[in-house]
């Protein structure tokens, strides 16, 4: 396959911080899944057929559950935020290194030192930083805490509410992108069920649509 001949396969981000989608990338190299996270840092997981290999990618199927390439033992060499990333590609990936195309969700193990290919949490600051802010004002105004106490804990804490705020704007796709991608991702997953309703069917196993049960 492609990984086999030294030729490369390589996805980037559609979307996310300008870091990430500069440095972050999962590629397909001389047999090998090569991850590399927004810090440009990378590392290779060879695909030799054993335990510890990549098998292909898996979703957990929650908001904001991530998006896995695991191994044959369920255990995540990588988490990604799907919503950056091409299913369309990464499905491409998976077919050029041979992988089963897995459409079923799961709840993959973290492997120790799994990557995490992903923008930091920005909208998760801001509402720490809010509520900061928030609770020094309360304290001023109950008379707990002094003037000067809430302008130095409040007004920097607004300034960073702002800055993660705006940082988290410019981390999400566009209404449109997302648009795309979920039909990209169910365009997927029929062509996945396709497949297997004709590897059924191959096999004298296709499925009843009356009875919804498979036929001898």
């Amino acid at each position: 396959m492609t990984g086999d001949d030294g030729r490369r396969f390589v996805v980037r981000p559609s979307s996310g911080s300008r870091r990430l989608r500069k440095n972050a990338s999962i590629r397909l190299e001389n047999g090998a899944i090569v991850a590399t996270d927004r810090r440009g840092r990378s590392r290779s997981f060879p695909i030799d057929g054993t335990d510890e290999a990549p098998r292909g990618f898996r979703s957990t199927g929650k908001l904001g559950g991530g998006y896995y390439l695991e191994d044959r033992q369920g255990r995540s060499f990588v988490r990604l935020d799907l919503m950056n990333w091409d299913p369309e590609r990464l499905g491409d990936l998976e077919q050029a290194a041979g992988f089963k195309v897995v459409t079923d969700q799961g709840v993959p193990t973290d492997r120790p030192g799994m990557m995490k290919i992903e923008d930091p949490p920005y909208f998760a600051c801001a509402s720490m930083s809010a509520g900061l802010g928030i609770a020094a004002v309360s304290l001023y105004w109950v008379h707990i805490a002094p003037e000067a106490v809430m302008m130095l804990v409040a007004l920097p804490a607004l300034i960073l509410f702002v800055w993660f705020i705006t940082l988290t704007k410019l981390s999400m796709p566009s209404n449109k992108e997302i648009v795309a991608m979920q039909e990209r991702a169910h365009e997927l997953s029929v062509k996945a069920d396709a497949q297997a309703e004709e590897i059924l069917k191959r096999y004298g196993m296709g499925t009843d649509p009356e009875a919804g049960t498979q036929k001898p």
